[in-house]
């Protein structure tokens, strides 16, 4: 019994043990796994946290890598239109090869698609290459807008045409007659989208080539029998007149628009009526009392319309006073806009091909100083003082915006026409910001300064220099009517400069890039001063051999018609030298010029009459009578001219005796 009992003893003792050892062993082995997993989690979330880490840095790395060939790719991409954009294309390279035959068609689809596709590459093509032939193109265009009936089609063929224009820029002038008689005889379709396409594209032309190589299109014009003709063309006037300076309307032929225009506001039509005087009075606020006085005696104007034309002038003076008025307020609120501006330039200058002078970067330090020489104060020009009330609306203006007209370095454009503010820009995409700040700068000896490194950077950018030419003659046209004769001085010297220049490199002038200074470099003639005259005809010989004789023939003409004493006197010698160039024949301009000569003969002043005659021989011995034939003489004159032939037959030095006989006029 004991020894079972001490067995069961032994058996329960055993059990709690093991119980025991049961209950207690499984709680030991819980903790660590417990620490063991947490272990393991925390190496993971390592592991995790290096790998996100890694990637991380390598996501960044292949994000700036691709970011960086974005930045390449557009900028290659901008670099490529910007040099696209400066160099000239020929858009014929560009249009499919049936273009012409698409053109050409009979049927009005295949018309308006071939003009479509015109349109759009003229639109992404701002320069075109001059050397090409256009003048089928031109032409049939030109056939489009006069003669095509549906109105889509005289629209597209009308912007083509305005785009081929900007392209072709100065090259256009040789068509520039005939596109213009077409689109201002087009003005007569009373359809507002016609008329309107009509309108930008004379507009374009204007801007382009000048009034001067327009006028007899412009007069025609006017005297159209057609009402809106004559109401769109003094619309157009009125616009042009807005944009000049006011010594421009001392220009013969502007004065002749003047008269066509006085016509038109005797017109039947009230509209017609009301547009002309419309430019009368632009014509009056931008150009003085003087620009009309003349005028007005000379026409049969009553005093109502005299009253609305000088209400129009009011109206266009206050409309500027306006324009000054928030240019002003503008100023205020960003004073920092020169800065922005000259950022520009300097970008623009960086992507462009720019005329380099290393002596001119070397004056930017000096700008300051230029700074410290200007006026506190700056007067903004007044056009015309009329009336009272305006004038002094327009003086506060000029107090008010004195002190924000002038930017940091001197250049003041607020106050200037679109005109020059168009030359500025295309100045600023040729030449550095030290530079256009001397060329622009209020002081003008600045200005004569920045001539003479503008002189300096053509000689040492040949190609530079022949490209720009036609903006260097624009800005010197610009300051030959300033008031410092430094200045004029060093106009004359350096349009004597520029002409020099394509002689002694054998490249041909092109009329179209110094016509618009041949009217003004003609004026000079008209100086009391000798100097300048004889400069003056050493110019234009230089001119005559190696730019078109006959279009400066035409100008020649056309200003002796008003000329007199020593002026007229110089014409004629002008066109005695240029007989010789004569190769054109019985020209128009060869008639309008004998019947000058022959009106000279009549002239009061003897030495004028002397010289006409002189001049008619000259004709006779080197081209014969075919070309005397189309002077009609008096009785009178004929034995005049007979016995002059006779006497001056054997006359071998003509030439210096004209000169002697200019210089004691």
């Amino acid at each position: 019994m004991k020894t079972v009992l001490s067995k069961m003893v032994s058996a329960k003792t055993i059990s709690r043990k093991t119980v025991s050892i049961t209950v207690k062993m499984p709680h030991t082995i819980t903790n660590y796994d417990k620490c063991r997993r947490k272990l393991c989690l925390f190496k993971c979330a390592v592991f995790f946290a290096k790998s996100c880490l890694f990637f991380f840095f390598i996501f960044i790395l292949v994000y700036l890598k691709i970011f960086a060939m974005i930045v390449t790719k557009v900028h290659k991409e901008s670099k490529q239109k910007v040099e696209s954009a400066s160099t000239a294309t020929n858009i014929f390279n560009k249009l499919p090869p049936d273009f012409m035959d698409l053109i050409q068609s009979s049927d009005r689809n295949e018309r308006q698609k071939a003009l479509e596709i015109l349109l759009q590459q003229l639109q992404i093509t701002p320069i075109l290459d001059g050397n090409a032939q256009y003048g089928s193109l031109i032409s049939i265009l030109d056939g489009q807008m006069c003669k095509g009936c549906n109105n889509s089609i005289v629209v597209l063929a009308a912007n083509c045409m305005k785009y081929l224009v900007r392209g072709l820029k100065k090259r256009i002038v040789r068509y520039s007659s005939q596109i213009a008689e077409s689109a201002l005889l087009k003005l007569k379709v009373k359809k507002s989208v016609v008329s309107s396409a009509m309108v930008e594209l004379v507009e374009t032309l204007l801007e382009i080539c000048g009034f001067e190589i327009l006028a007899t299109n412009i007069y025609n014009a006017l005297s159209s029998k057609y009402p809106p003709v004559q109401l769109h063309t003094a619309l157009i006037l009125s616009r042009f007149f807005a944009h000049l300076e006011p010594f421009m309307f001392s220009n013969q032929q502007i004065k002749e628009a003047l008269q066509y225009l006085f016509s038109i506001a005797n017109s039947r039509d009230s509209d017609t009526r009301d547009a002309g005087m419309k430019a009368l009075g632009i014509a009056l606020a931008v150009g003085g009392e003087q620009t009309l006085e003349v005028s007005v005696g000379n026409n049969n104007i009553d005093k109502m319309k005299l009253l609305r034309i000088r209400e129009h002038a009011n109206a266009f003076l206050a409309s500027i006073n306006e324009e000054n008025k928030e240019s002003v307020q503008v100023e205020e609120e960003k004073p920092v806009q020169v800065d922005v501006e000259q950022k520009e330039v300097q970008i623009i200058k960086s992507t462009s091909n720019e005329l380099e002078n290393k002596e001119i970067q070397n004056a930017e330090s000096n700008e300051k100083a230029f700074s410290k020489e200007l006026k506190e104060k700056v007067t903004i020009e007044t056009r015309n003082p009329f009336p009272k009330q305006i004038a002094e609306e327009q003086q506060q203006v000029e107090t008010t915006a004195s002190r924000d007209v002038v930017s940091s370095n001197g250049v003041f454009l607020s106050t200037e026409s679109d005109v020059i503010k168009q030359l500025a820009e295309e100045f600023m995409r040729i030449v550095s910001v030290s530079l256009y700040s001397r060329l622009f700068h209020k002081d003008l000896a600045e200005r004569v300064k920045g001539l003479v490194a503008l002189y300096e950077s053509c000689v040492k950018n040949e190609a530079a220099a022949f490209n720009s030419s036609d903006i260097f003659f624009k800005y010197c046209v610009w300051n030959m009517y300033s008031n410092s004769e430094n200045l004029f001085s060093q106009v004359l010297q350096f349009i004597q400069f520029l002409v020099q220049f394509h002689i002694d490199r054998n490249q041909k002038l092109q009329f179209e890039d110094i016509c618009s200074a041949i009217p003004h470099i003609l004026s000079l003639f008209g100086r009391e001063d000798e100097e300048i005259r004889k400069n003056v005809r050493k110019i234009m010989r230089q001119i005559y051999s190696i730019s078109s004789p006959f279009h400066i023939f035409l100008e020649i003409v056309n200003k002796l018609k008003y000329a007199t004493g020593i002026e007229k006197a110089e014409y004629i010698y002008q066109i005695r030298i240029l007989i010789p160039a004569w190769a054109y024949g019985k020209s128009d301009a060869a008639v309008q010029a004998f019947y000058m000569l022959a009106e000279c003969l009549n002239d009061s002043d003897e030495r004028i009459r002397d010289f006409a005659l002189r001049t008619i021989v000259d004709i006779y011995l080197e081209k014969s009578d075919s070309l005397c034939s189309l002077i009609t003489l008096t009785e009178t004159q004929k034995q005049l001219v007979d016995c002059a032939i006779r006497h001056y037959k054997s006359l071998s030095t003509w030439e210096h005796i004209a000169i002697n006989g200019i210089e004691n006029l």
